[in-house]
C-alpha cells in the first residue's frame, strides 16, 4: 500500500507535518518533519499510552523535542487525543487498527478545528484494515 496520498490528506487539511506510525512506533510515511516538528517512535507509543489510559497525562509526548501538553483524550472516538504547546503548536491523533495517524499544527492553530476532518481521514484509514 503507497501511503503518500494518505500524507497528502493530512497535509491538505492543513497540517504542517505529520504522518502514519505503526503500534509499535515504525514511521510507515511522513512529511514536514524537521528539528522543529519531529516525533520519535517513544513518542507513538506514548500517544497510545494515553489513549489506552483514558489519561492525556499518562505519558510525556513531544513534538521536536518540545512536551506538549495533552489536553484532551477519547477512547471512545477512534483513540483520539489533542494537544498543544501555548500557540507555537498543536497536535491531533487517532489511534486506527495497525497504526496511529498523527497531524501536527503549526503557529496559531487551535487543534479543535482539525478534530473533525480529521477523524474522517481516520475513520476512512481505520475501514481500508489499517
Amino acid at each position: 500500500m503507497s501511503w503518500s496520498p494518505w500524507c497528502d490528506s493530512i497535509k491538505a487539511l492543513g497540517f504542517v507535518a505529520g504522518g502514519i506510525y505503526g503500534h509499535d512506533g515504525n514511521q510507515w510515511a511522513e512529511f514536514g518533519m524537521n528539528d522543529k516538528y519531529s516525533l520519535r517512535s517513544d513518542d507513538i507509543r506514548n500517544i497510545r499510552e494515553c489513549i489506552a489510559n483514558e489519561d492525556p497525562n499518562r505519558a510525556p509526548v513531544t513534538v521536536g523535542g518540545v512536551r506538549m501538553m495533552m489536553i484532551n483524550v477519547n477512547h471512545n472516538v477512534e483513540g483520539q487525543i489533542i494537544g498543544k504547546k501555548g500557540t507555537s503548536m498543536c497536535l491531533v491523533a487517532f489511534e486506527c487498527n495497525k497504526s496511529v495517524i498523527v497531524g501536527i499544527g503549526g503557529e496559531n492553530t487551535d487543534p479543535r478545528k482539525f478534530v473533525d476532518p480529521f477523524f474522517k481521514l481516520a475513520t476512512a484509514l481505520k475501514s481500508s484494515g489499517n
